[in-house]
């Protein structure tokens, strides 16, 4: 039961195309299906320290000056990755472009600190934590309710590195352009949106 009701809630993120898709769909867009994937390798581990923290220090991670901090960055982050998509917008190509090492440690920081500096997925997780204590109380069925929830967001993320794959035999250069527009001006919005939900919470 922990399992499959932990999976349906990971599988309710598809609701969310916050800035992690968009990340994601820059990466598949330009490189593959790998580069994709390991931004999406880089949020589930984001979201596994965001599991440890709400379960271990759950203090720290509500304290009003954590939430601050975080927000600051995550702010900057997405304001400095919108503003990338206008001066730099995505290259077109027939072909993908090559992978190294370089480029997987920039996939994997990106998925890992857009989806780590954003409180809002703190606030997913401690609502999801606080969930699971309160419905299962031995340690194995918390384990695997919090695994579960992650299998489904990976699952979801997966998914989104296929539509983004998709996307690729219909886009011309033109559109691809758009595109990068469009993903700058929802980043440069993510962000302005963390300025307000910093200011509110300094008027509290």
């Amino acid at each position: 039961m922990s399992f499959i009701e932990g999976y349906l809630i990971g599988l309710a993120t598809v609701i969310f195309f916050g800035p992690v898709f968009f990340t994601i769909l820059n990466g598949t867009l330009q490189f593959g299906t790998k580069a994709g994937l390991i931004v999406t390798f880089g949020i589930i581990v984001s979201d596994l320290a965001c599991v440890l923290l709400c379960s271990l220090a759950s203090p720290f991670v509500t304290s009003p000056t954590s939430q601050f901090w975080l927000s600051v960055v995550g702010c900057f982050i997405l304001l400095g990755m919108g503003v990338k998509y206008f001066i730099k917008p995505i290259r077109y190509s027939e072909e993908l472009l090559k992978l190294n090492r370089k480029h997987y440690a920039g996939f994997f920081t990106k998925g890992f600190v857009v989806n780590f500096t954003s409180p809002f997925t703190f606030a997913y997780w401690l609502g999801a934590v606080a969930y699971g204590n309160a419905n299962y109380l031995d340690t194995s069925s918390l384990i695997i309710f919090a695994g579960s929830i992650l299998l489904g967001i990976l699952t979801i993320d997966v998914l989104k590195v296929i539509l983004a794959k998709q996307l690729k035999k219909f886009v011309q250069p033109k559109v691809l352009k758009l595109i990068s527009l469009a993903c700058g001006i929802i980043l440069i919005g993510f962000g302005i949106r963390l300025i307000w939900y910093i200011y509110t919470k300094q008027q509290v």
